[in-house]
């Protein structure tokens, strides 16, 4: 994903203990109004921002040959108009800013329309061509240079294909070529391997019921891209996306009320893996905090943190290595149910 930062910043947005360098960029909303057209880029942490010096000098967005389809002046919402340039797949967004009046700085972001919304692009541009073999189905040959520049467009020549998937590393996908191992998502996953850790095994929540942030933590981070993060209401309501391992969520609904339950999916690949891949955390509000569905028990809610039957599968360091338990060092204690502990033990 084309996201530069033109000088790296020397103060830094605090998340969960560690020194997180947050740009502008590194933390928004995008929202799309298909009946006009237009694209809704919002800052989401500018408040924040704005209490460490930052504010908002003006934001562009551009296609690919300079044409400008939107442009905003001192405010962290911004406006673009894809429509006005007919057929457009993608575009940049900059994002200019002052710190604490002395310097400037700009930030850029790739938009790209995956068929359905706009979501920020990481890696190459994508691009489809139609499949050597039948029955195959679209696909994004990872060079940008593909025939089609949508989706949308390719299936339309090509056709699509039927539902297939493959064992990989980080489980089971559909390849997209119709013509992979198994036919069924759960053939697929009663066949495969399934102890390897997603970057939905490990992550901190912390927050109130409104406001929260979510973060994947070292260990998954040494074997996964993180593309984008976004959570979701019940009803569809997009609460918060980032392009970062911090994520950050606004949790209220249309009336003001914040839901209950939300739903957390990260896009992500392997490093080595051109194979894009998601998973998805469902959390429910306890009275109290932040719980993963699978852990929820609304018979047996307390002020103290809910215990569960559960036995340590192994403890790792946050570099993902597998080690004994010791003092005076951060540990992760992964469990058999999929939980995972992050501790830190005195002498």
């Amino acid at each position: 994903m084309k996201k530069v930062l033109i000088i790296l910043l020397s103060f830094g947005f605090y998340a969960h203990g560690q020194n997180v360098i947050v740009s502008p960029c590194d933390t928004v909303d995008i929202t799309t109004n298909p009946s006009n057209g237009s694209v809704s880029i919002e800052v989401m942490n500018s408040i924040q921002l704005s209490n460490l010096g930052m504010n908002p000098i003006s934001i562009v967005s551009t296609i690919s040959n300079g044409y400008v389809i939107g442009e905003d002046s001192l405010t962290w919402t911004h406006f673009a108009w894809p429509n006005m340039a007919p057929s457009t797949q993608s575009f940049t967004t900059c994002i200019s800013y002052s710190y604490l009046q002395i310097d400037t700085f700009t930030c850029c972001i790739d938009l790209y329309w995956n068929g359905t919304i706009w979501v920020i692009q990481s890696g190459t541009l994508p691009s489809w061509d139609c499949p050597v073999n039948s029955p195959g189905g679209c696909y994004d040959p990872g060079t940008g240079n593909g025939q089609y520049s949508s989706l949308v467009a390719c299936q339309a020549m090509c056709g699509t294909s039927t539902a297939s998937w493959d064992c990989g590393p980080q489980g089971c996908y559909d390849p997209g070529t119709g013509m992979g191992q198994y036919s069924s998502l759960s053939f697929c996953q009663s066949s495969c391997q399934t102890n390897f850790i997603s970057p939905c095994d490990t992550i901190d929540i912390v927050g109130q019921q409104s406001n929260l942030s979510i973060e994947v933590m070292p260990a998954a981070l040494i074997n996964y891209q993180i593309n984008y993060i976004e959570t979701s209401a019940p009803d569809g309501t997009i609460l918060g996306q980032d392009s970062s391992s911090v994520h950050y969520v606004y949790n209220n609904s249309a009336l003001g009320i914040p839901y209950d339950t939300i739903t957390t999916c990260i896009f992500y690949s392997g490093i080595n893996n051109l194979t894009t891949n998601i998973c998805c955390i469902d959390w429910i509000w306890n009275g109290n905090m932040w719980m993963n569905s699978l852990n929820f028990n609304p018979l047996n809610i307390s002020n103290s943190t809910l215990t569960f039957n559960k036995k340590l599968y192994k403890v790792i360091d946050v570099v993902g290595r597998e080690v004994n338990i010791k003092p005076n060092t951060i540990l992760f204690y992964i469990y058999d149910d999929g939980t995972i502990e992050k501790k830190f033990f005195n002498n």
